[in-house]
Parts: C-alpha cells; structure tokens; sequence
C-alpha cells in the first residue's frame, strides 16, 4: 500500500522531465550525481566550490587544490579504504551491504590558509543521492554543515561529547510536520520513510522526492568556538557506526585508543560490524593537538 502511494511522486518525476523546459537540468545533475559516486576524491573539490561559504571570500586569490587523490576512478569496485595522513585517519568498509557507497575526502590546510576541510558522504541508489557531513576548520572555529544522517562529534578538553551535527529523519516532528505540509507523507517500513521509500528527510539529489519539497538539501550549519572547547578530536562517520553507537560511546572509544596508528578509527569500524551493522561503515577521525587551540 505504502509502495503505491508513493508511485505519483515517481510518475510525476517523470512526467516532468520529459515535458518540461527543465528536463536538460535534470539530466545534468543527475549525471553529475552519478559521476561524483565514482569519482570519490572529487566530491569535495566539488562541494568546496559550490557551497561558497562566507569566509572563503577572505581567500577569493587564493586557489583552492585538487583535494588529496584518496580514491581514484579505478578503486570503484573496492569495498575497504584505509588512509592516514598526519592527523587524520579514515577506514571504510563495505560491510553487510550488496555495494559499496560511503565517499570520504579531506583538504589538510588549504594553501596554508589555516583552513581544512573533512567531509563524509553516504550514498544511496546509486546515483540517486546521498547525505553529508562537512566539516571546515578556519583557525579557531570549526563550521559543519549536515544533510542527512551521517553524523559529527567532538571530544572537549575535558573528555565531554558535543554533537556536532543533528539527524534528519522523516518522524521527527518539525521535519514530519514540513512533509506533510508539502503534501506527502511518511510510513513505517522498518524504518521511517519519506513516501515509503526514503530514509532521511534531507539529502543531496533524490530528485523525485525533491519535485515538492518532500526531501530538502537545506543544511543544518553549526558553529564552534575551538578555542573554549579545545577539542581533542573530532569524529565524522556514517550511520553504519551511529546505529551501533552512541555519541558518548563512540568518543569514549576513540579516547581510549588515540595513541594507536590509526587513532583508533579501524577499532571502531570493526566493532561496529561485529555489534551487527548491516550498512557500510565510514570512520574519519581528526586529532588535535593539546595546544593547538591555546591553553584557555
């Protein structure tokens, strides 16, 4: 019943690309959508030069690189990334999932801006959308933009968690209430659905959903004072670790294990998947130093 009610929103799609003057638009993003998931390390040169956030203005002669050649379009087909560079780790896996589709990138001190950027993308569908997670660190303030529920957390001087970043999801009540608004609905499929068929309210793509608003890629944007906080890390991760995970859980985890190579990120993929995770699994950790941010 809930697969059938959610049929007009596809038909309609359709409908609308193929009559209307915005079908070449459509075409296009999608195709581009489709090219981001297999050429991973491009999302976020991408994103970087889309999203145009306030403070890049103060760096417009400054150009911005090629984001760091973490995977490449022959790695398509691999299920498991390991990377660790300086103060930043990453382990990916495919896990229980048929296929592969969680992306990752990192842009360590912009043209030595003091600004770096770490993102986390979870695909879906394929080419049809994915969530994500950004991260942009300028000097002593840490911004993060979130569509979806892929997930940010930090680690405080003290050891305490602060989320970095809230889930959409479809039976929240504001987000609940704006699909209703906008004329759909959501039901229960094992989990909570937008017309029965996506798990998130907010994402990027998912362009049949986004024909009236059902799905939005408005950004929630959080900023931080890191120089209150003084973090000791960050975590960035798909809901592969957040459904296994709590927040304090997970940094309690990380905290234990900092002094590892990896920072502890490929412990805590691992015992994500043996706690059950059916999705792929994304961990990126970025440490800092006690220092790095003053002493109070």
């Amino acid at each position: 019943m809930d697969l059938q009610r959610g049929y007009p929103y596809i038909m309609s799609y359709v409908r609308r690309v193929l009559i209307s003057q915005e079908a070449a638009l459509v075409a296009g993003l999608s195709f581009l959508l489709y090219a981001m998931f297999l050429y991973g390390p491009f999302i976020m040169y991408t994103v970087i030069r889309t999203l145009k956030f306030t403070w890049f203005r103060h760096f417009s002669s400054v150009d911005i690189p090629e984001p760091i050649d973490i995977i490449s379009a022959s790695d398509e087909d691999k299920t498991t990334w390991k990377v660790v560079k300086d103060n930043v780790a990453v382990v990916a896996i495919q896990g229980r999932r048929g296929q592969m589709e969680d992306r990752f990138n990192f842009v360590s001190d912009v043209e030595r801006t003091g600004t770096s950027v770490y993102g986390v993308f979870d695909g879906h569908g394929g080419e049809s959308g994915t969530t994500a997670i950004i991260s942009i660190l300028n000097k002593n303030k840490l911004t993060v933009a979130n569509v979806g529920d892929s997930r940010g957390v930090l680690c405080d001087k003290d050891g305490k968690t602060v989320a970095l970043s809230f889930d959409h999801k479809p039976n929240q009540v504001k987000e609940r209430q704006r699909i209703e608004e906008a004329g759909g609905f959501i039901s229960f499929t094992g989990v909570w659905r937008v017309a029965g068929i996506l798990a998130v309210s907010r994402a990027l793509g998912d362009y049949p959903l986004k024909l009236n608003n059902l799905v939005i890629a408005k950004p929630d944007v959080l900023t931080f004072d890191l120089k209150e906080l003084r973090p000791k890390f960050i975590i960035l991760a798909t809901d592969g670790l957040w459904d296994m995970f709590s927040n304090e859980d997970a940094v309690k985890f990380i905290e234990q294990r900092l002094h590892e190579a990896d920072f502890g990120a490929s412990d805590l993929v691992w015992a994500a998947y043996e706690k059950g995770a059916f999705d792929n699994i994304t961990v990126m950790i970025v440490t800092f130093g006690e220092n790095q941010f003053g002493n109070g």
